[in-house]
Parts: structure tokens; C-alpha cells; sequence
């Protein structure tokens, strides 16, 4: 007889990069931050990242799309930038902009790539008590989010 283990399925709240840097820093889609919502989001952060309710995975799973990609070293013990990994895939996980706006068509994405305008999709801001707040289910995870060194979606 099996015997299945309760499952914690969490709405998270991510954070996620709006634009690419220099190979060093994060690429547009990186998931940068994931936490429970609720916390509120500030206007810095609003004009940095694109945030979103995210559901389907449990919690320490979660946790695990803010991990990194370690560089490889060459056989001396240094960072070799040839290598098949380059340093912008120091993030492993990410939501590709065009797949977001597949599952989300009226995304604008000239508006959230905006760094002047806070604008946030999913969420509306409470001028009243200055929160950010949302009435949009939360996306599936499956099928959105991308796994760079493996090539493939979870």
C-alpha cells in the first residue's frame, strides 16, 4: 500500500529581472526574489522588477528557483569565459518575457520595461494606504518557467 504525503502548494510572489545587463548581472527574466505576498512592494521595487503570483510548487521547491549556476573553472581552478556556461547563466531559472506574454496576451511589455513608470500588470496600487494589490488568480508554474541549464520548462 502507498501512502502519500501531504502536499504545501504556496501562492509565492516573484520578482522578476525586466531587463538584461551586462553578461555579469541578471537577464530579463531571471527570477531574482521569491517570498510569501503580502510583504508589499515598494517603488523601487516596482520599477526594477516585474512581480507575480506564482503556484503549483512546494515550498522548498520554491526556494530552489532563486539558486545559481556555479561557473565552471578550466584545469587550473580559474574561471574560464569560454567554457559552455558563460556568467550571465549565474541564474538557472527564469520566465522568459515572450512566454509570459503567451499565457498573459494583453501584457505590455514597452510598459513594464519602462524603468520611469512602477508599472505592475498584476497588481493595482492603493493610493490610500499605498499597497499593491491583486484579484488575479496566480499563474501555474508549469509550462512558465524556464530551467537554463537544463533547456527544458518545469
Amino acid at each position: 500500500m502507498t501512502t502519500f504525503m501531504p502536499r504545501d502548494y504556496p501562492v509565492i510572489e516573484m520578482a522578476i529581472a525586466l531587463w538584461s545587463m551586462v553578461p555579469e548581472r541578471p537577464q530579463e527574466g531571471d527570477i531574482m526574489a521569491t517570498r510569501k505576498p503580502g510583504i508589499g512592494i515598494g517603488l523601487k521595487e516596482a520599477n526594477l522588477f516585474l512581480w507575480l503570483l506564482v503556484e503549483g510548487l512546494e515550498a522548498w521547491e520554491f526556494g530552489q528557483l532563486k539558486i545559481s549556476n556555479y561557473e565552471p573553472l578550466d584545469p587550473t581552478g580559474q574561471y574560464d569565459p569560454a567554457s559552455a556556461y558563460t556568467r550571465y547563466d549565474k541564474h538557472r531559472y527564469c520566465i522568459p518575457m515572450t512566454r509570459l506574454q503567451t499565457v498573459f496576451p494583453s501584457l505590455d511589455l514597452v510598459k513594464v520595461r519602462d524603468p520611469v513608470q512602477a508599472y505592475q500588470p498584476f497588481y493595482t496600487l492603493d493610493t490610500d494606504n499605498n499597497l499593491w494589490l491583486t484579484d488575479r488568480a496566480p499563474f501555474t508554474h508549469e509550462g512558465l518557467i524556464f530551467d537554463k541549464a537544463l533547456g527544458v520548462y518545469l
